[in-house]
């Protein structure tokens, strides 16, 4: 049996744009892997750039990109979430935009792998999701996507 890995989610600093700085306090605390939480105003998972610095940020460190957790909400500034981004939503657009973010986030494996897209199944109640709120088909169908473009890069969901 391999050996425990310690790692730690970047959910820590949500609050603010990802750095250098966070990783290296992450590293100088022992944790060896980090879950990415992948909210662009925390980290632009869809900026070249910041994916390239955060792959360099990862080998100066010497942490290990273990998991992404796949977008759950437009933006988090303050303590203030902005739209939430739910896959079981109802509404086929809104359902759509949540899956086109998260499969976003799985990109992120073409330049720095990683193992798991930890994928939340639409909306707690206490968020008060849009009527009809969460729907079984919905969820079904956006793993099913995420489900097709993980496995080519390598990555498993954890649902």
């Amino acid at each position: 049996m391999p050996p425990h890995r310690y790692a730690v989610s970047t959910h820590l600093y949500h609050d603010q744009r990802l750095a250098r700085r966070h990783l290296q306090e992450v590293a100088a605390h022992g944790f060896e892997a980090i879950e990415l939480f992948a909210t662009r105003t925390h980290f632009n998972y869809h900026d070249a750039a910041a994916i390239e610095a955060l792959g360099a940020w990862l080998r100066e460190t010497g942490l290990t990109l273990h998991s992404v957790h796949a977008p759950i909400a437009e933006s988090l500034v303050g303590a203030q979430w902005g739209p939430f981004l739910s896959n079981a939503a109802a509404e086929e657009p809104a359902r759509a935009r949540a899956v086109a973010e998260a499969a976003a986030a799985l990109e992120l494996a073409r330049t720095i792998p990683y193992r798991f897209l930890v994928v939340h199944l639409g909306q707690p109640d206490h968020q008060q999701p849009a009527p009809p709120g969460n729907r079984i088909d919905a969820a079904r169908r956006s793993i099913e996507a995420l489900h097709a473009r993980a496995g080519p890069l390598g990555v498993q969901l954890a649902l």
